[in-house]
């Protein structure tokens, strides 16, 4: 029996289950649209207990090297300034190309660039796999920051984002300084947790663990 603690059950109510839209085909897309959420390591016995009710599988990828794989998977897309998330994936914007690109390693973005300036750890230095975020030409204003533009950082210090130029999706040097710089991906040892198909009603990991614990 599985007993949570107040602050597991609060961190499983704030994960999300995430839905990628991609089609299914080889990695690091050979989990297509099935539904999945990562988890940390030491909510085991908490994966295994929902997996035995609702199927699917656990693995151990290395999640930064996985963001890079896929992010450039999306090169030479269509880029769309204000691309809704329905558009996904044969075109995107900015934030939904970031939130297409994490949703598939089970990491729940905020449709907006600035919404997602807020999530993670702020960065004094960039790493593979972290957000940079700009201001550009028609920015979202809150009290503390103007941001406009999001793109994902690679080990080669490029940067993957939509060009407005191009009208795609295109890699290019990291050399114009950004606003912010933000960590989105745990710093803990992961799983990630990838089901059969979506469970009705279930919207967090909290969800499924208590679908699981009926």
């Amino acid at each position: 029996m599985i007993t949570l603690s107040t602050t597991d059950r609060e961190f499983l109510q704030g994960l999300s289950i995430c839905r990628p839209k991609e089609k299914k085909g080889d990695y690091p897309f050979e989990n297509g649209d099935a539904p999945r959420i990562l988890l940390p390591y030491r909510l085991l016995e908490c994966a295994d207990l929902i997996l035995k009710k609702c199927g699917g599988r656990l693995t151990q990828p290395d999640i930064r090297t996985l963001v890079e794989l896929i992010a450039y998977e999306k090169l030479n897309i269509e880029y769309k300034a204000r691309s809704t998330p329905a558009e996904a994936p044969g075109k995107y914007s900015c934030s939904t190309l970031t939130q297409a690109v994490f949703a598939n390693v089970g990491i729940h973005l905020p449709r907006y660039a600035i919404d997602q300036s807020y999530i993670g750890t702020l960065l004094e230095e960039p790493c593979e796999g972290s957000l940079v975020f700009y201001k550009n030409r028609f920015p979202i204003t809150d009290s503390d920051r103007s941001i406009g533009h999001v793109g994902i950082l690679t080990t080669n210090k490029t940067i993957i984002h939509g060009s407005s130029k191009s009208r795609k999706i295109v890699e290019q040097t990291f050399d114009k300084k950004p606003i912010m710089i933000r960590d989105v991906i745990p710093n803990y040892s992961c799983i990630l947790l990838v089901l059969p198909e979506q469970q009705e009603g279930a919207e967090t990991a909290l969800d499924l663990l208590r679908f699981a614990q009926r």
